[in-house]
C-alpha cells in the first residue's frame, strides 16, 4: 500500500515535497511535520492524543481516517469519507461540538 500512494505522489508532481514514513508514532520526531495522517482505531487515537498534543508543532495539521478524538473538536469533518481534521494545537471539545456550530 505504501509503495501505492508512493506512486500517486510522484505521479502528482509534489514527490519532492512530501515523506512517508512507516515508524512507530512513539519512536519518531514529529515536530517538522506539517501534515500527520493516521488510519487507526478508536482506542489508539485515545492513547495517542497526549503524545501528539506535544509532538506537533503549531499550526500543523493532523488528518485521522476512521477515527475521531473525543476530546478534540475538529476543524473540518468529513461524514462521507469519515475524516476528521484537526488544527495544532487541538481545540477542546467534540465531534459533537463542531456538528453543534453547523446544525441548521
Amino acid at each position: 500500500q505504501c509503495a501505492l500512494i508512493w506512486l500517486r505522489i510522484i505521479a502528482s508532481g509534489v514527490g519532492n515535497k512530501i515523506k512517508i514514513l512507516w515508524k512507530n508514532f512513539y519512536k519518531t520526531d514529529l515536530s517538522d511535520a506539517d501534515v500527520l495522517f493516521i488510519y487507526g482505531t478508536s482506542r489508539e487515537v485515545i492513547k495517542l492524543a497526549p503524545y501528539l498534543k506535544q509532538q506537533m508543532k503549531p499550526g500543523s495539521r493532523l488528518v485521522s481516517i476512521s477515527a475521531d478524538f473525543p476530546e478534540w473538536e475538529p476543524s473540518v469533518f468529513d461524514d462521507e469519507g469519515l475524516i476528521f481534521i484537526y488544527d495544532m494545537p487541538p481545540k477542546e471539545g467534540s465531534l459533537t461540538s463542531y456538528m453543534m456550530k453547523y446544525a441548521e
